[in-house]
């Protein structure tokens, strides 16, 4: 799973303990928790204003000035903070790339279409392993075991599937080194995976997985995309994809634009993510 929800935990627990001692009114309390949920996210993504469109779409659901201005603020310092101690780097390195051809367009929208199915099976597969996982009603040891032996399982065969997959979309996928197939395999396992660790108990964020499953599912589909378009780039559908399956799972579009731009820093991108982003909330 991803670090994302840890740490918007631990930020927004840090924030709330703070205001709490200096006696802050509730509305004021809850402004200084999402400044510290902001300020985690930034910090663990180096995406200032990903993070606080986060805080505000996912969690807030409100661009009111009282709480965007100190949401900004936090986020902003937070990341500034990081970067003085580890650089200034993007997260997923990757070439330019742009778009060869307005028809693109055509297969972008269809990939959002597919990113909106593959966030809602992605969003059901996790509810229906923890409820499964629950109903047998281990002790909590027991279902932390029981996990990890199913996720280790699963793991000898595809190792990409343990961790985030940070590695795996920045070494891998994102460069093409992955077959077909095994994509496709990759996208349906590590949906599994996630749900497993959920329903074991074991905290962690789905935002990361997410952009797993968005890599595998748009580079498996750039690269089929390809056989009839040879100027399409898998790479570029691979990006969209991540966007596209993110925004699908969070109704976010403006946050997963953001972000993804954030983690990549290929200003060419935005315009056909926005085209996959929003086709996917939509959809």
């Amino acid at each position: 799973t991803g670090r994302e929800g840890p740490i918007i935990q631990l930020g927004s627990a840090l924030a709330s303990t703070l205001g709490r001692l200096v006696r802050l009114r509730p509305r004021e309390l809850s402004v200084l928790i999402a400044c510290g949920a902001a300020a985690g996210m930034a910090g663990a993504y180096n995406a200032p204003i990903g993070a606080a469109m986060f805080v505000m779409e996912v969690i807030l659901g409100s661009f009111v000035m009282e709480q965007f201005a100190p949401v900004i603020v936090a986020s902003v310092t937070s990341t500034f903070t990081v970067r003085e101690v580890v650089g200034v780097e993007a997260v997923y390195n990757v070439p330019p790339l742009t778009v060869g051809s307005p028809w693109e367009a055509i297969p972008i929208f269809v990939l959002g279409v597919l990113a909106a199915l593959a966030g809602w099976a992605f969003l059901r597969t996790i509810t229906f392993c923890e409820d499964r996982m629950r109903a047998t009603r281990l002790p909590r040891a027991a279902l932390a075991i029981t996990g990890g032996v199913l996720v280790g399982a699963l793991g000898i065969w595809l190792p990409e599937v343990w961790g985030n997959g940070f590695d795996a979309v920045s070494e891998r996928i994102l460069v093409l080194k992955v077959p077909l197939v095994t994509l496709l395999v990759l996208l349906v396992v590590k949906t599994v995976a996630t749900g497993i660790t959920a329903g074991s108990g074991i905290s962690g964020g789905v935002f990361t997985p997410t952009l797993f499953i968005g890599a595998a599912l748009g580079a498996a589909f750039g690269t089929v995309t390809q056989a009839v378009f040879p100027t399409v780039d898998p790479a570029l559908f691979a990006l969209i994809g991540m966007g596209s399956v993110l925004a699908a799972t969070t109704h976010a579009p403006l946050m997963s634009l953001l972000i993804l731009f954030e983690m990549t820093h290929d200003p060419p991108l935005i315009a056909p993510l926005m085209l996959g982003a929003v086709t996917a909330t939509l959809f």
